[in-house]
């Protein structure tokens, strides 16, 4: 049933033109409703050409400009991005090819308008490039530290890289640390960091496990664990965590406890307050007070598009895929 009509969202808007058009995009959700948007962006033959990074504030229409026409890196394009009241952290990467990353992460203290380098992939010699990690890297932003997984040289010749969630303080004052090795996807929340452990050395065999780790005292917990699929797209909210296993089915766990599952192709996912958005061939928001499956909107499936954070929710509707018209709302989830 669509959510409208079955009541679970109010206050539904449609975005300003600003981010409707074909050269802007939205890059994150926060829980305070803002959104981050990338306007301007173009690419072609010649190269890569980024646009400026605008925190809006859809409650109020006020605007603020996180990476301004003169902060722009030509030739590379902005990946992932997190943000909330005090800082944002995005990815920047020349690449356009899917097995490699050179990314770039870099942090701007909203108050200040300071921006920092805050790391970088690591280039492999062995392979001449920095390899993309299973689940890329996606910065995860959470009290003031940014979690993140990243490809390594293995400290055993001829070894394949190993993959490790690192942490730093996104003002750059501490060195960067390390928090879990063998482990992509970290979903920091509520004093836990879950994330997926994983085998470098065994790339083409299935089997996956999802722990959380306290970050008050480094205490380790299994979630749930297969020998016989594999798991994608991990998400978490407090002491729920969803994720994809084997590309068509949205698994959801309350602690160790599974409390919903979807039998869905379902791509990215987004865990709020009591409810976990996907998409797949369409905008999905799945309501776990009630169990009940949602649509948002109606898009073409190839361009489906949502985002979630706190009780906020966000999506794209777009009937045609070539022609650029676009309708974003946003909504609040009751």
């Amino acid at each position: 049933m669509p959510a409208g009509e079955a009541g679970i969202i109010s206050d539904e808007q449609i975005l300003p033109d600003k981010i409707r058009s074909e050269s802007a995009s939205y890059q994150a959700l926060a829980e305070s409703g803002e959104i981050l948007v990338e306007s301007g962006r173009h690419d072609e033959p010649s190269g890569l050409h980024p646009g400026i990074l605008t925190i809006l504030d859809p409650a109020t229409g006020k605007q603020q400009t996180i990476r301004g026409q003169h902060d722009r890196h030509e030739g590379t394009q902005t990946t992932f991005s997190a943000f909330d009241a005090d800082h944002v952290v995005w990815l920047e990467q020349p690449d356009q090819v899917l097995s490699t990353s050179n990314w770039v992460m870099y942090a701007a203290d909203r108050p200040t308008g300071k921006i920092i380098e805050l790391a970088r992939a690591t280039k492999i010699e062995e392979l001449d490039s920095a390899p993309t990690v299973p689940g890329y890297t996606i910065p995860d932003l959470y009290e003031g530290k940014v979690y993140w997984a990243e490809a390594r040289p293995n400290p055993v010749k001829g070894k394949a890289p190993v993959v490790n969630i690192y942490s730093r303080v996104v003002d750059g004052s501490e060195p960067t640390t390390l928090e879990v090795r063998d482990a992509v996807s970290p979903s920091a929340t509520g004093g836990w960091l879950y994330y997926a452990a994983i085998h470098l050395e065994r790339p083409n065999e299935p089997g996956y496990a999802i722990h959380r780790k306290s970050l008050r005292t480094g205490k380790t917990e299994l979630i749930y664990s297969s020998r016989t699929s594999s798991g994608f797209f991990l998400v978490a909210e407090g002491d729920t965590a969803a994720w994809v296993e084997d590309h068509k089915t949205v698994k959801v766990y309350k602690d160790a406890r599974q409390i919903a599952q979807v039998r869905a192709p379902a791509g990215w996912l987004d865990a709020g307050r009591d409810a976990i958005s996907f998409t797949a061939n369409a905008n999905y928001l799945l309501d776990l007070r009630t169990g009940c499956l949602h649509t948002l909107g109606k898009t073409h499936p190839s361009v489906a598009s949502v985002r979630l954070a706190g009780t906020k929710v966000t999506w794209v509707e777009r009937l045609d895929p070539i022609d650029g018209k676009a309708k974003v709302w946003h909504a609040t989830i009751r």
